[in-house]
């Protein structure tokens, strides 16, 4: 009995000299792991560090020849269309019969997908649990940021010619400013911002170290470029001003044309006049500002008033909803878009709280509804949901809404409209969608699995039924009958 107790004891304590060792072993592994990360995490530092000084040297003495002539174009005018005043409300008797129509389309507009241009800088890996005691915070669309930020790294232009500029350019060169522009690499990927994102940013960041002026204009310019994108400076007025290539056309903004791409002049205040500015831009800066945003930009989340949304003719489907007005801001300081450009709003997808928020409502309603009942229930919502208001009337110009806009101001019009019905079918019914556009007016058809009756356009031997978010209380294959011999054209969707 007491040989096997021992022996007992003997295997107990061996197991537990084991368990320790491998503990000891686990620890050092994940020690050494760490120590492994930490010096490849240096590394991408170091290299982001030189070859950022390396090219912006080597660009400083390209900026110190002269600067070539170019012209500037005007601005393009934002679309100033008659909207109706009112929505038109739909006043057939339930038991007539309708006249089904095929509205003619003159053109197809193909999918556009959204812009992707690889960054070729390597920017620096993010840091998790950084220190902040000894940075400078400042808030970015209401979101706290840390910045190796202090008078020490402001600078003056003694002028704006070639050599001044250059001079500065290489002053911004040194090593002096490794931290803070590691520490704006850092907070432009921990945001997840896209280019509108990072040219808002780098203004604020730019502003706050140098104020308004050439001083500012010249730091966010090299800041956008260590980020890769392709922003340059050029003179007018006599001054400095930031022109930045774009992904979109821009409207009202004057711009240059510089080896066949636009470069918009981002700053209302100047002049059409001739502008002088450098053929080549610094190495690795080609991405065009885009406003697209494949995923969530993290910024500080701060509900907005919840509201309830309620269909009038199925008084039942209501849906409360509340959105980040951090991030309708962020949408505020958008440039105005040219032309018709709903896609850029329509493949945008909800922020996360909004989706997660609103998308479950709706779902329970339409679940196991037939198709063409499901979509009939979406239209009402937003029919009859919404007050409607033209944009001019409720801000004096044109603009279209991001999806989160159309619960955060009071009104909307039919494209605000059409570009949530569009999304509730795409992401609720999984059914293919188009917007439909003639001057004045803009609504969506739908393509359904299932047989149905109404109003419709062909697009490739396929009906797409007549949907219109600003028709009230009209059902699905109802166009306004204004509309049915009007020549249109038919805009598909990327939702990828």
């Amino acid at each position: 009995m007491a040989s096997r107790f021992l022996l007992c004891c003997g295997v107990l304590l061996g197991l537990s000299c084991f368990s320790v060792r491998a503990q000891d072993s686990f620890d050092e592994y994940r020690k050494k792991r760490m120590q492994d990360f930490n010096a490849y995490r240096n590394r991408r530092e170091k290299d982001f560090e030189e070859y950022r000084r390396k090219r912006s040297l080597e660009f400083a003495r390209y900026l110190e020849e002269r600067w070539k002539k170019f012209e500037a174009y005007k601005g393009i005018k934002r679309p100033v269309e008659p909207k109706p005043k009112e929505p038109v409300v739909f006043d057939e008797p339930e038991t007539k019969i309708p006249d089904l129509v095929k509205i003619p389309i003159r053109k197809v507009v193909p999918v556009t997908p959204a812009p992707v241009t690889p960054n070729p800088v390597k920017l620096p890996p993010l840091k998790e649990n950084v220190p902040v005691t000894s940075k400078t915070k400042f808030m970015f669309l209401n979101t706290p940021c840390y910045l190796a930020m202090n008078q020490s790294l402001k600078f003056t232009l003694k002028g704006i010619s070639e050599k001044n500029i250059a001079d500065a350019y290489k002053r911004l060169s040194d090593s002096r400013y490794d931290a803070f522009y590691n520490d704006c690499a850092q907070i432009y990927q921990r945001l997840n911002l896209n280019g509108w994102g990072a040219f808002l940013l780098t203004r604020d960041i730019a502003k706050r170290l140098q104020g308004a002026g050439n001083e500012a204009v010249l730091l966010q310019a090299v800041l956008m470029t260590q980020l890769g994108y392709d922003v340059r400076m050029g003179v007018g007025d006599n001054r400095l001003c930031l022109m930045m290539a774009s992904t979109e056309s821009i409207a009202e903004y004057g711009y240059l044309k510089v080896d066949g791409r636009n470069y918009y002049i981002m700053d209302s205040t100047f002049r059409n006049g001739p502008f002088y500015t450098y053929e080549k831009n610094i190495d690795g800066a080609v991405r065009p500002i885009d406003f697209d945003n494949p995923v969530d930009m993290k910024l500080d989340y701060a509900a907005t008033t919840v509201r309830q949304i309620r269909s009038l003719k199925y008084p039942q489907m209501s849906a409360q909803v509340s959105v980040n007005r951090n991030l309708i801001d962020y949408y505020k300081e958008m440039p105005p878009l040219a032309g018709n450009c709903w896609n850029v709003y329509a493949r945008q997808a909800l922020e996360n709280p909004c989706y997660r928020m609103l998308l479950p409502q709706l779902r329970q309603y339409v679940t196991g509804k037939g198709q063409k009942e499901a979509a009939s229930m979406l239209l009402d919502w937003v029919q009859t949901g919404f007050q409607y208001k033209t944009d001019d009337e409720q801000f004096g110009y044109e603009k279209p809404f991001f999806k989160e806009e159309i619960f955060f101001y009071p009104y909307c019009d039919c494209e605000d409209r059409s570009i949530l019905f569009s999304y509730l079918i795409h992401q609720l019914l999984k059914l293919d969608v188009v917007f439909i556009y003639s001057p004045g007016h803009v609504f969506t058809a739908v393509c359904f699995d299932d047989p149905v009756e109404g109003d419709y356009i062909q697009i490739d031997g396929k009906k797409y039924i007549i949907c219109d978010p600003t028709y009230i209380g009209a059902d699905v294959g109802r166009c306004m009958p204004n509309y049915k011999n009007a020549s249109f054209e038919a805009v598909r969707i990327d939702w990828n």
